[in-house]
């Protein structure tokens, strides 16, 4: 089962278990017009936040990717919008954890958020570091965490929690497409970008959708969290060079001093925006490699261009944004 199948990972990831040939059931507000003819898949209408149980859709041994979220989003201007991530992320989470133990079902995958670290920093966040949820957002997805451990495990469900960082692809909304604007700007406009050495962990969305997989079919996810990550760190110039290359361009950036943009940034109000491009944030994925065996089969120019080159189409966001 998959839950915010029509989302932009949970799309993704329905082309690569169609690879596996396993019956698929996804869960949706409403079954999309355009889906592509599947003898495995099966669209199912259900309203995560207004259901009590889906028991009636999972039998003994199922596995589970829970994707349906309130995502992130840069401006939130809900009045109360602590009460709505939690209705969103967590109280839907425990229904569907209560639900798999009632079932008998084997493991729910949970998709958290790398943001439940922090904002980030310059040393890789590791497995063991305590989380410190910055905002609305990231603090429902700590909570719906310690719900899938305490809800899924009394009730005898293994359990996966994967934390991607930036996550981005065709189709992806949020940062992506501002980065890919930006970078188009570059190949025009020289940008006073080319003094920035920050270091981030990214995931293509072929490269999560695979890890996903993997955690709902081997044994050895089980009770496991998941920091996952492209096999390179990359800096702001990094990507944007990426994705003009994959356009058959070069970005053109210049040195200045990330001090006095940051600086000029916050006298616009634009010190967020700033910070997003300067920043570090590191994920240590030993274990992916060491535990599940697990390599991204995507690469960054190969995910690149896919991504933005000929026939990649950027457009659903999920992760660190």
């Amino acid at each position: 089962m998959v839950t915010g199948a029509t989302g932009f990972i949970g799309t993704h990831l329905l082309r690569r278990l169609s690879r596996e040939r396993l019956p698929v059931l996804a869960v949706v507000r409403q079954t999309p017009t355009t889906s592509a003819a599947d003898s495995n898949l099966t669209y199912v209408e259900r309203d995560m936040e207004r259901v009590e149980t889906i028991r009636d859709l999972l039998r003994p041994g199922d596995a589970i990717v829970h994707l349906a979220a309130r995502v992130h989003v840069m401006k939130d201007d809900d009045p109360d919008s602590e009460a709505a991530y939690r209705r969103s992320n967590v109280e839907p989470t425990r229904m569907l954890c209560r639900s798999a133990a009632e079932s008998g079902a084997r493991r729910v995958v949970y998709l958290s958020s790398a943001k439940v670290f922090g904002e980030g920093r310059d040393r890789p966040y590791e497995r063991s570091d305590p989380p410190a949820p910055a905002d609305a957002y990231a603090r429902s997805k700590i909570e719906a965490e310690h719900v899938v451990r305490e809800v899924a495990g009394a009730g005898g469900v293994q359990w996966t929690i994967v934390r991607p960082p930036f996550v981005y692809g065709p189709g992806g909304k949020g940062n992506f497409p501002r980065l890919v604007a930006l970078a188009r700007i570059s190949t025009k406009v020289p940008l006073p970008l080319g003094s920035i050495t920050n270091r981030r962990s990214v995931v293509f969305v072929g490269n999560l959708v695979d890890l996903l997989a993997r955690c709902a079919l081997d044994a050895r996810a089980a009770g496991q969290l998941v920091l996952p990550s492209d096999a390179r760190e990359v800096s702001t110039p990094e990507l944007l060079q990426a994705i003009a290359k994959a356009r058959a361009s070069r970005a053109l950036l210049f040195p200045f001093p990330p001090s006095l943009l940051r600086a000029a940034a916050a006298v616009v109000g634009r010190s967020a925006e700033m910070d997003r491009l300067t920043e570090s944030l590191r994920l240590d994925v030993r274990h992916l490699r060491e535990v599940l065996e697990w390599e991204p089969p995507f690469t960054l120019e190969h995910a690149m261009q896919r991504s933005v080159g000929t026939g990649g189409v950027v457009g659903a966001e999920v992760g660190h944004g």
